[in-house]
């Protein structure tokens, strides 16, 4: 699992400058998000709310541009969109470096957590580890000390790795976080999960890798 150690889920953010302050406004607008990821979905959930509709073609209440998850931050700055949708900790950092405002948090519940994929993720590793499983959790773009606090105040032991700059992220295409991997024993990968994955996937995903 590739993942950011975020309790704030995903953002609806505008450009500072747009002025934009409540979803009514994007009418009109280009949005940005990553396609496949649960921040598409929580887009297309708060537009139907104000009864805006939306399409990639230009031809609806709003346009969505679809981009790579790392690149949404630099559409927004360089003003290629209006908005996005975007995962922690970029929206947080796009509010923080005063390019982006906040429109809308979709979500703040157990879902937009890691936490609830880690400990499905713990419970699996630890029955079926003596059938050959292994996991390493991968952290994206976040300091060591970030990982260490987390992992202890979650009592994890499932190595983690920190991908500091991105490469896990660009090699591996990721559409958004989390993203998941299941590689088999012959070393290649055997099936994936873009976005966050409950147990029944999970376990549905193990046994594509050989691992009922």
């Amino acid at each position: 699992m590739v993942a950011g150690f975020a309790k704030g889920g995903a953002r609806i953010v505008a450009s500072k400058q747009s002025g934009i302050t409540k979803l009514e406004q994007l009418k009109g607008k280009k949005v940005g998000t990553a396609r496949g990821g649960a921040q598409e979905l929580l887009l297309y959930a708060e537009l139907a709310k104000v009864n805006l509709t939306w399409s990639d073609k230009g031809d609806k209440d709003v346009q969505i541009l679809y981009l790579a998850y790392a690149d949404i931050n630099g559409a927004l700055l360089n003003k290629s969109i209006d908005a996005m949708c975007q995962s922690e900790p970029q929206s947080s950092q796009a509010i923080a470096k005063g390019y982006g405002a906040e429109i809308l948090k979709p979500y703040d519940t157990p879902m937009g957590e890691p936490v609830r994929a880690l400990i499905m993720t713990k419970k699996l590793y630890d029955e079926k580890h003596a059938d050959g499983l292994e996991v390493v959790e991968v952290n994206w773009q976040e300091s060591a000390q970030t990982a260490q606090d987390f992992w202890q105040s979650m009592g994890l032991s499932l190595p983690l790795v920190l991908d500091r700059s991105g490469d896990v992220f660009s090699q591996y295409k990721l559409r958004g976080l989390p993203d998941s991997f299941f590689v088999g024993r012959d070393g290649k990968i055997a099936a994936m999960y873009f976005g966050f994955l409950n147990e029944k996937r999970a376990r549905e995903k193990l046994a594509a890798a050989g691992l009922p």
